[in-house]
């Protein structure tokens, strides 16, 4: 059995055997970084089935030794780009406390307390008590069932599908066998068999483009993830094609954004005291005049918000329009 005593080593060359292996183990750590950024750009971690390369890493390495590596966490929008890490706030956490039993920690805003007090006296009738756990309970099942209607067509009284002169849409029919057939999961497989089961960020592929022709069929379409979607689109029409895509959408949504943010009139709302649900509604009034400046925008849905004659006095850090 090998011996890891040093108490026969001398001083001298103690200290230069420890400064040799920390520079040795640096070198490695370097390598391996290196290597692992590789990994990334060739989009080995996806092809081998994984969906991010946190996941490849924790699969076929030690997860001991990824855990030593110190790994930048990034965040990327739709796109592809990385979105700057706000550090202002603690990160919200899920902890085990029994079995069976979980403690969450957020932090909440001003609107979100808002709506969880206004939820609470919604439905007071059904939970007397305002349990906290309840209201959200009910809350995550209720958006789930909104969610899952939206975005995979699930309903409890399926209808013969509809077609549609759009060849890129895919019928509620089509979403809900795909749906059932995908079990909820990305259906990406590898080349050595493996399956990606990836949940989250799922999406509906053409496997052959609609570029190419392809019919939106329960045999064309498959549920994909959106890193195995992306990756199937540069394996289709390449990667130097899909991050021009990728560029073009940025910037047009980086415009709309823009032009969104500067006529939006329910922060301004909001700031002189009035209820997050009111702000919204009053907000909505304002389709009408799409094309008004912001104060008078404003000012039409100040009309909505309250009875004749109420006063809303600013907060003293608000500015006016």
């Amino acid at each position: 059995m090998k011996s890891y005593s040093r108490s026969h080593v001398a001083d001298e060359v103690l200290l230069r055997n420890c400064a040799d292996r920390h520079a040795h183990d640096r070198s490695t750590i370097a390598e391996l970084l290196a290597d692992i950024g590789e990994i990334e750009a060739r989009s080995l971690h996806l092809k081998a089935g994984y969906k991010s390369l946190h996941a490849f890493c924790m699969a076929e390495y030690s997860p001991a030794s990824v855990r030593a590596i110190p790994v930048r966490h990034e965040v990327k929008d739709s796109s592809g780009f990385v979105v700057p890490e706000r550090q202002s706030e603690p990160r919200p956490r899920i902890e085990p406390i029994a079995p069976q039993k979980f403690r969450a920690e957020f932090t909440m805003t001003q609107e979100m307390h808002d709506d969880l007090r206004y939820a609470q006296a919604l439905d007071s009738h059904a939970v007397p008590s305002g349990d906290i756990a309840k209201i959200f309970h009910r809350a995550l099942r209720s958006h789930i069932a909104r969610v899952k209607k939206r975005k995979f067509a699930a309903t409890s009284k399926p209808r013969p599908g509809r077609t549609s002169i759009n060849r890129r849409t895919i019928p509620a029919n089509v979403k809900r066998q795909v749906v059932e057939r995908d079990q909820s999961r990305c259906a990406y497989v590898s080349a050595s068999g493996r399956r990606c089961n990836s949940c989250e960020r799922l999406e509906f592929d053409h496997i052959e483009p609609v570029a190419r022709n392809g019919a939106a069929t329960v045999a064309n379409i498959r549920l994909l993830c959106r890193a195995h979607n992306q990756l199937a689109a540069e394996e289709a029409f390449g990667a130097e094609f899909i991050e021009c895509k990728r560029h073009e959408a940025h910037e047009k949504r980086s415009r709309n954004d823009d032009a969104i943010q500067d006529r939006d009139v329910i922060p301004w709302l909001r700031a002189l005291g009035i209820r997050a649900d009111d702000a919204r509604k009053a907000a909505a009034h304002c389709e009408s005049i799409p094309n008004a400046p912001l104060k008078e925008r404003v000012r039409l849905a100040l009309t909505h918000c309250g009875p004749r004659g109420t006063i809303y006095r600013p907060a003293p850090s608000a500015a006016a329009p």
